[in-house]
């Protein structure tokens, strides 16, 4: 962004965080997070979301032995909630990042027995085969990237055709504002997202609002198919 005051011409230009930055930033915050995600209504809005698309039939379509990857899984919020919503037996990859982030949620997904594989990577790059994963699944992982395409064809790529990716991402609102300078990311409008996801090639795609008072004005739930 450009302005000019006076006889002083300026720019301003946002600098997304490195990866070695972000995963700074979250390693410090990994202990607190389960917490802070659940007080601020974060969970709630998971198992909302899942119990919807249990009842539009979606969890009913992936295979009895379903595998599952979560990019960006945190401390595994999402992945409990789904555990906690579908009957499938599925087996579970969760990447990120932060290796703090992954230490935690190691820790949540033991308690309850939930087979999973946890990798530190980045999202761009997945070490998986083409067409491996049964559902893939993310939340606010494109926000933090320079490019958020290169993290949705590896999304897609990993993902076997027909089958559905979901995300969550945040939307630009004055709430996200303050976020966004905390967090350092970068808030997406439905329409540039929903644009993404054509060009990846997913099809079918959906915007879906979340429940709670805040994940509902800071965030919408996306849901598209591989195009076979």
């Amino acid at each position: 962004m450009e302005m000019t005051i006076g006889s002083w011409r300026m720019t301003l230009e946002r600098i997304h965080p490195t990866p070695i930055e972000l995963l700074q930033m979250y390693d410090a915050e990994a202990v607190h997070w389960h917490r802070t995600i659940e007080r601020l209504g974060y969970l709630h809005a998971y198992k909302a979301l899942f119990k919807r698309l249990q009842t539009e039939g979606i969890l009913d379509r992936l295979p009895r032995h379903a595998r599952v990857l979560d990019v960006g899984i945190g401390t595994g919020g999402l992945s409990l909630s789904l555990a906690q919503s579908c009957s499938a037996h599925l087996h579970l990859h969760g990447v990120d990042i932060s290796v703090e982030m992954l230490r935690q949620s190691r820790q949540a997904l033991n308690q309850i027995g939930f087979d999973s594989t946890l990798t530190h990577c980045d999202v761009r790059a997945l070490g998986f085969h083409d067409a491996t994963f049964d559902l893939v699944m993310g939340t606010h992982v494109l926000e933090h990237l320079p490019n958020p395409l290169v993290a949705l064809y590896e999304m897609t790529r990993v993902l076997r055709p027909g089958a559905p990716l979901l995300l969550l991402v945040s939307q630009p609102r004055i709430w996200t504002t303050f976020m966004q300078m905390r967090w350092r990311y970068v808030a997406y409008a439905p329409n540039r997202v929903k644009k993404w996801m054509d060009w990846v090639g997913l099809s079918d795609v959906q915007v879906c609002a979340l429940q709670g008072k805040l994940p509902s004005y800071t965030s919408f739930a996306y849901l598209g198919f591989k195009i076979k």
